[in-house]
C-alpha cells in the first residue's frame, strides 16, 4: 500500500477514535497525502490531527493553514446548506409531507464532532404520493431537477446557482435526492 494512503487512514482512524496522532516515517509526502484525502473527500478532517504534529514530522505552516482555510470554508457551506434543508423541512412538515432523512448529515452523529461527516448531497425518502409535492417544495426553494442524473425512481434536485462560476457550483452544489418508492412497489 501506498505509504501517503497508508499513513493517511491512520490519521483518520485516530480521528474518528479520538486517539493520539500517530507516529509517522519521514517517507510521508505531505501534498500526496492531502490528494488522496481529497480523492477519498476527508481533507476536512486532516486538520485538527496534523495541527497537533510537532517538530520536523509537521507539515509546513503554508499547508497546515490551506486545511485549516478548506476545512472552515467547506464547514460554513455544509451549515449553510444544512440550514437551508432546514427551511425545506419545515415547510414540507407544513404541507403534511412525510420526510425521512438518511446517509449524509445523519450520519454525522456517529462522528466526534458532527460537522466532521462530509456529504455532497442529501437522501431523502417521501411517500409516492408525495413525490410531486416535494419536487414542487424543492423547486419553490431554488431547486431545479437534474433530469440528466435523475432516474425514474429517483429524481435528483440541485440547488439553483445560475450566477456561480463553474467551480462555485461545483464546491456550493447542494444535491437532494428523493426516493419516492420501494424496490418492491416498482
Amino acid at each position: 500500500m501506498d505509504v501517503n494512503v497508508e499513513y493517511l487512514l491512520r490519521l483518520l482512524h485516530s480521528v474518528l477514535y479520538d486517539e493520539p496522532v500517530p507516529e509517522m516515517g519521514n517517507e510521508v509526502d505531505w501534498d500526496g497525502l492531502i490528494s488522496a484525502a481529497g480523492m477519498g473527500e476527508v481533507v476536512t478532517l486532516l486538520y485538527k490531527k496534523l495541527n497537533q504534529l510537532t517538530g520536523e514530522n509537521r507539515p509546513d505552516e503554508a499547508k497546515l493553514q490551506w486545511l485549516r482555510n478548506y476545512s472552515m470554508m467547506r464547514g460554513m457551506q455544509r451549515l449553510q446548506s444544512y440550514a437551508l434543508f432546514s427551511d425545506v423541512l419545515k415547510r414540507a412538515e407544513e404541507q403534511s409531507i412525510q420526510v425521512i432523512v438518511f446517509k449524509g448529515p445523519v450520519l454525522g452523529n456517529l462522528y466526534p464532532e458532527p460537522m466532521m461527516r462530509s456529504s455532497c448531497d442529501i437522501d431523502i425518502y417521501v411517500e409516492p404520493k408525495d413525490l410531486k409535492s416535494m419536487e414542487q417544495l424543492l423547486v419553490e426553494f431554488g431547486f431545479k431537477k437534474n433530469e440528466e442524473h435523475s432516474k425514474d425512481v429517483v429524481p435528483v434536485v440541485e440547488e439553483n446557482a445560475i450566477d456561480a462560476t463553474l467551480e462555485e457550483k461545483m464546491d456550493t452544489l447542494l444535491q437532494v435526492v428523493v426516493l419516492g418508492r420501494s424496490a418492491r412497489n416498482g
